[in-house]
């Protein structure tokens, strides 16, 4: 190829604005680069043309860019215009070229020693086992109910916030120890002012106020004056506005809304800084962060950000790297500026600063700088022309993309950005479409419901591909990946062709968690765990790897009874060569090497060298024929020669899974030699870690229509785009992102303070700019009961047209389906099959909430759970609440005793219940340990606030059945009923270690709404068993034994039963569930939403079709 030729014929392709950037070679050079103006063409001509016009070698070119794929697709570019010479550029991502940095220059770095980069989950065990020291009243060191620290995840963001601000721990923590001693000295002057509330003398009052910010702003030490703002001047500077505004105004609202901002109420009562208790968990953090590099450093390793910091570091200190580097790299280049954070910026300062003129050229838009969430600092494209007085810019203006409707509305969209270059120095951006011929519509059709507003975008895309529209000429955009799951359910309908593409966790592949239930029950069996093997045999026989029948399944679960729930010895009767080959593996895993486990349980040893050979010999069973030897089923199932053809995505994503899962094993413990005991661990570490072992997947069909968030549609570009969901909880002011555990000061530059107004139009405006000729918007105007607000950021530029159609029901289908649906097929006469299980069936208060529960799973994880009756491993949860139950019922039963009525038992004796009930082998020592202390903090509760309680007059562990109208039976256990044999009367408790509530006057969550449901239950039955048929219940209690964190006192919030409940209407739920049990006449729940307000509309449904 003639690359003489190329060159010069991009060069001569370029517009007059491309080619002044290309043609600056030397200095300093900014260009400001709108949606399809052509950067990437614009950064691969440039390089071609410094080495056309320089002597410099490719290897003196660094361009850095922010994904993969930007990196990989600017080397493609460049390959086309020089040839083989492109990969001679160094074209990397920041991280990578950090990375290239250590291993090149590894005498500069930790001492000259070897070490390696942790991936995430030995990062987060580190972390953990941090967390696990900390004292027991440490805030940070808060359990889940899995017995995981709950603020693990703030403490990784934030530590990578910190390196992000590329400040040293010391002076991380001076600053935040200027806050607090700034949010003390404030909090007096805080309280005159606001303590009474807000009117018109509280105007006046902040006069007193804003003396004293401006007074303690002026006292603020150097380090806080050099590196940012102090919170004293910002809160002074926001009161100053405010306090203008109402003098102006006459108007106490402007206090209100600063008062609303910064001032909250502590616990004693007082008037306090919002800032204040955040301030004392960040500092918290940072013992953390300081341990944190400790243990990295003692293991020899480095994470994702070192890359960065520690290059940043090196150079700093080691003057003759700085050299060598700058005088490799004497042009740099930056692709996608506006993403950069201070670190990175740094970076770039320190390559570059041999001159104040160097050689460095970044590209970008401030307009698209959507990844603030990510720690990317836009103040460096807007304060870059100040670092570089010098410096050229170049304004990138034709857009070759969109149509002029399109430009033009993104421009109305892109005006109203407040910090904005246009706004700070009147950088012209006004963009000017090149295919100004474009025939362009845009419109805005608003639905009554969600549901009614993806039939008609499903509709609508429908008519546009059988009028001859490409399919993936067409992007449908959400602001969120679940509304695009939910949308999918409504093309698949229309036969419509989709292409959806995410990052799924490979522990939720369907093929992994199959592989990890064969190595569970493999395990199991070797340890002889025949109880722990029963969670897992039903989910290996439940994939159809295995061929059994639906039918076969049933029987095999009817068959558990007669071996006491040995799901073992019912399999072996009805598949004895499976339960064989499964002892053999057990036996082979005790010493074998992973790898070769792995194999065996895929089916891929002994497998032909010719597949096709193989293929032609099988029989149509997907398992081994009586005649030869058993091989695992999974490989065939999965990839087998004919599964590439049926259906390539599926194959292709279940090798990316386990692609994905083997080359992270490779890393686990290097210096040993892994066993099937240690895949587990080492999934049992990411999933109660809560990490993901993250594998692109993509569902649907490789042109079909494409389905992306804003965030991933960035840089690509479609025919027609549908904007979905453009209501403004969703894209516009009123979209509330997940509030930060730990909120950081406004004065620490992390850039982590949450989504701005701004950059929701950022992102609005990203997504808009994505099309070419078309741009459809759609919306609803209701979710449920509540009124939702239409987008305000296109509503006075865009005509809203009302759709005239009948509601649709709610989408609820997922993209991944239940391993046991098949159990659900109508063909099999499930009647039949649990006539003898039903025959005896009575309801508990779990079976009801089971069945009703939409967010549990509602009828079908019913019949899977309570009466096919799947086992399942217990929590170290459920084995501590069970535990914290048997203390419950000892102290019940010690104070209801003839021989000591009212007294509890000495403390150390019940502190050994607790022991005795909380043993488990699968816990580390010391999270053991944290359990243990708050099973005692528990114990010490009740006998140092609630020892008077347990009278004699009370029974534990209550056993009821009962009979009501029509035969419908009932069953339960009581935690605790105190009775009144006086007026017979009883008060009903029951004990829950969870989250607790304070009072049953919110019914509105799911939790509360299925307790309610149990103590109405509870009601029902004790008023209709034999023993207290004449009794009435007058009180539920439900009793949180952890005490609460804040306060130490004990939860226990009373149900109002005739305020409340309305027993009658119950008494239906129960009696239309009851039947429709023993009928096993299960609905379809598709109709009704997977949440609370689908739970009540469900039950409201079975009262009325019963």
């Amino acid at each position: 190829m003639d690359y003489e030729a190329e060159f010069s014929r991009r060069l001569k392709g370029l517009n007059a604005q491309q080619r002044q950037a290309v043609d600056i070679i030397s200095g300093p050079l900014m260009v400001v680069a709108g949606p399809g103006t052509g950067k990437t063409e614009l950064l691969a001509v440039r390089a071609a043309n410094i080495l056309h016009q320089t002597d410099a070698d490719p290897s003196n070119i660094l361009c850095l860019t922010f994904t993969d794929s930007g990196s990989a697709n600017m080397v493609k570019r460049l390959a086309q215009i020089i040839g083989s010479t492109a990969y001679q550029v160094e074209i990397q991502t920041f991280h990578s070229f950090g990375s290239a940095i250590i291993g090149r220059f590894g005498e500069y770095f930790y001492s000259g020693a070897g070490y390696q980069p942790a991936d995430q989950l030995t990062q987060a065990e580190i972390l953990t086992e941090i967390m696990a020291g900390l004292s027991y009243d440490n805030p940070l060191a808060t359990l889940n109910p899995s017995g995981q620290p709950i603020y693990l995840k703030t403490i990784q963001k934030l530590i990578s916030d910190f390196k992000n601000s590329g400040l040293k721990p010391d002076q991380l923590e001076e600053l935040v120890d200027q806050d607090l001693d700034f949010c003390t000295d404030i909090e007096p002057t805080i309280n005159e002012v606001f303590t009474k509330g807000i009117s018109k003398k509280t105007i006046s009052r902040c006069d007193d106020l804003l003396v004293e910010l401006r007074r303690l702003a002026a006292q603020t030490p150097p380090l806080a004056q050099a590196i940012t703002p102090t919170l004293a001047q910002i809160m002074a500077n926001d009161l100053a506005e405010a306090y203008t505004t109402a003098g102006d105004d006459g108007s106490t609202k402007p206090i209100t809304a600063f008062k609303n901002r910064w001032v909250g109420n502590s616990d004693s009562g007082t008037k306090t800084l919002k800032i204040t208790e955040h301030c004392r968990k960040l500092k918290l953090a940072l013992d953390i962060y300081r341990q944190y590099l400790t243990k990295m450093d003692e293991r020899q390793l480095y994470d994702f950000n070192d890359m960065i910091l520690r290059v940043i570091q090196a150079i700093t200190e080691h003057p003759g790297l700085k050299a060598t580097l700058q005088e490799q790299y004497q042009y740099v280049m930056v692709d996608e500026f506006q993403d950069t954070n201070e670190a990175q910026m740094r970076l770039l300062h320190l390559l570059t600063d041999y001159d104040d003129q160097p050689n460095l050229m970044v590209v970008g838009d401030d307009d698209q700088a959507i990844y603030r969430f990510q720690g990317a600092d836009i103040g460096n494209i807007q304060t870059f022309t100040r670092r570089y007085p010098k410096l050229r810019q170049v304004n990138l203006q034709t857009n070759y993309r969109s149509g002029t409707a399109i430009i033009k509305l993104a421009e109305q969209v892109a005006g109203d950005i407040t910090e904005r270059l246009t706004n700070a120095d009147g950088t012209p951006k006004q963009l000017v479409a090149h295919h100004s011929d474009y025939k362009c519509r845009i419109d805005w059709t608003i639905a009554t419901s969600q549901a009614s507003e993806f039939s008609y975008v499903a509709s609508r895309i429908k008519q546009a591909i059988d009028q001859g529209a490409k399919p993936a000429q067409i992007a449908v955009i959400a602001r969120r990946h679940k509304s695009l799951v939910q949308l999918a359910d409504f093309l698949t309908a229309l036969d419509i062709p989709f292409t959806y593409q995410h990052q799924q966790n490979v522990f939720d592949s369907e093929l992994i968690k199959l592989l990890l239930n064969l190595a569970r029950a493999v395990v199991c069996i070797a340890h002889n765990n025949v109880t722990d093997a029963n969670a897992y045999l039903p989910h290996i026989i439940a994939s159809p790897a295995f061929g059994i029948s639906g039918e076969e399944f049933y029987q095999i679960s009817l068959d558990t009874e007669a071996q006491w729930g040995n799901w073992f010895k019912a399999i072996a009767k009805h598949q004895p060569r499976l339960i064989s080959w499964l002892k053999e593996q057990a036996q082979r895993s005790l010493d074998s090497p992973l790898e070769v486990m792995c194999a065996e349980l895929m089916g891929i040893t002994g497998l032909p060298s010719d597949e096709d050979d193989w293929e032609a010999d099988r029989p149509d069973d997907p398992v081994s024929s009586v005649g030869e030897e058993y091989r695992s089923p999974i490989y065939r199932y999965y990839f087998g020669a004919d599964k590439l053809a049926q259906d390539s995505l599926a194959y292709l994503n279940f090798l990316g899974d386990y692609t994905t899962l083997s080359q992270a094993l490779e890393q686990y413990q290097p210096d040993r030699q892994n066993t099937l005991s240690d895949l587990l661990k080492f999934a049992d570490r990411y999933q109660a870690l809560n990490e993901s072992l993250s594998s692109v997947v993509t569902y649907g069909t490789t042109e079909g229509v494409q389905l992306m968030t804003a965030h991933k549609a960035k840089g690509l570009e479609f025919d027609t785009v549908y904007l979905i969901d453009a209501e403004s909880e969703e894209w516009g002011s009123k979209c509330r992102e997940k509030n930060a555990m730990i909120k950081l000061p406004p004065n620490l530059p992390l850039d982590n303070v949450g989504t701005t107004d701004d950059e929701k139009r950022r992102l609005f405006f990203v997504a808009i700019t994505r099309a070419m000729r078309q741009l459809h918007l759609s919306s609803h105007s209701s979710q449920g009961n509540k009124e939702l607000n239409q987008l305000e950021y296109a509503l006075d530029y865009i005509p809203a047209t009302s759709l005239d159609e009948p509601d649709t029901p709610e989408a609820t289908k997922e993209l991944a389906t239940s391993a046991f649906s098949f159990l659900l097929d109508s063909s099999l006469d499930r009647k039949s099959l649990l006539a003898d299980r039903l025959s005896s069936y009575s309801l508990s208060a779990s079976d009801l909430n089971a069945f009703t529960d939409l967010t549990y799973g509602g009828p079908e994880r019913f019949l899977l759970d309570r009466l096919l009756r799947l086992p399942g491993v217990q929590t170290v949860n459920q084995l501590f609440g069970t535990a914290i139950h048997a203390v419950m019922q000892s102290l019940h039963n010690y104070a209801g005793s003839e021989d000591h009525p009212g007294k509890l038992p000495p403390i150390e004796q019940t502190y050994q219940v607790f022991q005795t009930s909380f043993r488990t082998t699968s816990l580390d020592e010391a999270t053991a340990r944290k359990w243990s202390a708050k099973g005692r903090a528990i114990i010490d509760a009740y006998y140092k606030k609630r020892s008077e309680s347990f009278r004699p007059n009370q029974r534990a562990e209550l056993r009821l059945e009962a009979t009501i109208s029509d035969g419908v039976r009932l069953n339960g256990k009581l935690d605790a009923v105190e009775l009144d044999s006086q007026r017979h009367r009883a008060i009903i408790t029951d004990y829950k270690t969870g989250k607790f509530f304070p009072s049953f006057s919110s019914i509105n969550k799911d939790s509360i709404h299925a307790y309610a449901n149990q103590l109405m239950f509870y009601k029902l039955l004790f008023e209709s068993s034999n023993q207290y048929h004449d009794w009435q219940v007058t009180e539920g209690v439900i009793e949180f034994v952890v005490p609460d964190p804040k306060t130490g006192q004990l939860i226990a919030p009373v149900f109002d039963y005739g305020r409340l409940a309305d027993m009658a209407e119950f008494t239906k739920l129960v009696q239309a569930v009851y039947r429709r049990i023993v009928s096993l006449d299960f609905p379809d729940v598709s109709q009704f939403a997977r949440s609370l307000t689908g739970t009540k509309q469900f039950e409201r449904w079975l009262i009325e079709h019963d």
